[in-house]
């Protein structure tokens, strides 16, 4: 269409507001949502966390946990996304329910509370007035009949699956993850269920196989597995602004994470030593504190357990025992995702570059640079790579760096030495 036919919203919901609905023959609404921003849309990034994964949490709680009046809030999401957050959850609980509708054999009632809804009258309104359709006319006549709920999450390609499955499989977590062929798996203990996740790509989208999750969470666990594996992120705004012409690499995703008290600890063990040797002081911790609670899954020991905990015989230095025992401190106190880089980088124990893989993977900020990484210095040194020019998406850098720089090792120094 011409320019002058086109009309730009902020936000899925703001279009909404306006009275406009997702086409029903492409349905836009199933793809990945818009960027993150930097600045003030830092503090909206997080709001929509604590919105999407909290779902019992009221406004002002959200806004205390980020240290600002719920008023102020209010004005940064009108600023940023052109609607109120009630009126962004809102449009999340919709597309998330059309999802299911589509996809799943779930009943409508149980989908309804499945997205975040109180009520079937409730769920009823919101499509009337959204969409001027029923819920059921929505139901896909494709559907399969599953043993265990499985679930497409579109995604914009180009998406590097072989880079986010590697770094994943590299980095799994003892007794709650692992690889088996070209699946990722994981538990994950929500409320009272122990549920499990696997993870496959498929064409445009990952499928998601979910089994032993009740109704009420099965929102929570879409949303943890978009974060991870970076679902959200448009590809071709690097296309466009940083990457024309290097199409090989422009599916780089960052790898998120399902518990980020769990991840924090497993980046500081991972301080200064190999991602093997990580790996093994990782396992010595779960086997030593962690609950095992099935011969498949052993559950990440929780922060009242490590506050307490006897570091030596996992044989790490007493300035690294004091950061992981201050981070636990934080998480039995309910502070740890408002946790801000100065206030990371207070710790004793914690330095830049665990502050930005903290940034990066715990809190999905995609302008994080560990720029002080034995490998993103070396290859900015023989690339002449200034990675100002990359901000704000410097997190996609660097993951495209590590990823790059392993294969350039086989490889004599060449043409290539300047393609970044």
């Amino acid at each position: 269409p011409k320019p002058e036919n086109i009309k730009i919203y902020r936000s899925k919901a703001e279009a909404e507001n306006e009275g406009l609905r997702p086409c029903l023959r492409c349905r836009p609404d199933l793809s990945p949502q818009s960027p993150l921003w930097e600045g003030t849309g830092a503090v909206v990034n997080r709001a929509l966390r604590y919105i999407n994964m909290e779902q019992q949490e009221s406004l002002a709680v959200v806004a205390d946990k980020l240290g600002i009046t719920d008023r102020h809030l209010r004005r940064l999401f009108d600023e940023h996304l052109g609607a109120s957050p009630m009126d962004v959850l809102l449009s999340d609980r919709l597309h998330t329910a059309r999802a299911l509708l589509c996809q799943t054999q779930l009943s409508i009632t149980d989908i309804a509370f499945a997205s975040g809804f109180n009520s079937i009258r409730r769920f009823n309104d919101a499509f009337k007035k959204k969409y001027r359709r029923q819920p059921k006319e929505f139901r896909s006549k494709k559907q399969t009949q599953e043993t265990d709920l499985v679930v497409h999450l579109n995604y914009f390609a180009p998406y590097d699956w072989d880079g986010i499955f590697t770094f994943l499989k590299r980095h799994c977590v003892y007794g709650t993850e692992s690889i088996h062929g070209e699946e990722f798996h994981r538990f994950l203990k929500v409320n009272s269920s122990l549920v499990k996740v696997r993870v496959k790509n498929a064409k445009e989208a990952l499928e998601v196989s979910i089994e032993n999750c009740k109704v009420a969470d099965l929102r929570y666990v879409i949303k943890k597995v978009r974060s991870v594996f970076d679902i959200d992120h448009n590809p071709h705004i690097l296309m466009q602004n940083k990457l024309k012409g290097r199409q090989k690499w422009i599916g780089t995703r960052i790898p998120g994470s399902f518990d980020i008290f769990e991840t924090m600890i497993t980046i500081i063990l991972g301080q200064l030593v190999s991602t093997e040797m990580a790996q093994k002081k990782v396992q010595k911790l779960v086997q030593l504190y962690g609950q095992k609670v099935s011969e498949e899954c052993v559950l990440f020991p929780t922060p009242q357990a490590l506050v307490k905990a006897d570091f030596s015989t996992i044989g790490m230095t007493r300035t690294r025992e004091a950061a992981i025992k201050e981070i636990c401190k934080i998480a039995i106190q309910g502070k740890l995702e408002a946790l801000t880089p100065k206030e990371l980088l207070n710790i004793r124990g914690i330095g830049p570059w665990t502050v930005e893989m903290i940034r990066m993977r715990c809190f999905g900020e995609v302008d994080a640079y560990p720029s002080t990484d034995l490998i993103v210095q070396r290859a900015e040194k023989v690339f002449k790579i200034n990675s100002e020019k990359w901000s704000p998406w410097r997190a996609y850098l660097a993951l495209w760096i590590w990823r790059r720089y392993a294969q350039e090792l086989s490889y004599k120094r060449g043409k290539d030495e300047k393609i970044l």
